[in-house]
């Protein structure tokens, strides 16, 4: 019986790391991302911000697994990475390679920031320990 109680306890921890991780960070950079278009008058869409954010998404992950596997190419990943992600932003927005850079440099350094925030905060949560001074 403790079994299933430290099983149910270990998957409701895991569904709330991932809300935490992934869901949350994920909602707000969508929004993030239409306020960003709608300042520069791109455009309005929360469903074309939706849908760029989720391949993004996907452009990220694939990126990330990618530099796991081959460290030595990260760069050229990262290279690649920025390169996907502004045609991406070209196909859905109609803008120029060099104004679709611009948003995805602006969007990724508030989102890094953002996760990073994310996770230094599920990390003080979990162990008790708060190593950045971003929450003292």
């Amino acid at each position: 019986m403790l079994f299933q109680i430290n099983l149910i306890a270990w998957i409701i921890a895991d569904i709330f790391i991932f809300i935490i991780i992934f869901v949350i960070p994920f909602l707000i950079e969508t929004y993030y991302l239409r306020r960003c278009a709608r300042k520069e008058r791109w455009g309005d869409s929360l469903k074309t911000a939706f849908e760029v954010n989720l391949l993004w998404m996907v452009i990220d992950v694939i990126s990330l697994y990618l530099i796991l596997i081959v460290i030595d190419l990260t760069l050229i990943i990262i290279i690649i990475n920025i390169i996907l992600s502004s045609k991406l932003i070209m196909v859905f927005y109609e803008k120029r390679f060099k104004e679709s850079q611009t948003l995805i440099f602006k969007v990724s350094i508030t989102i890094f920031l953002l996760r990073l925030i994310f996770i230094n905060f599920l990390w003080c949560i979990i162990t008790g320990e708060c190593h950045a001074k971003l929450f003292l």
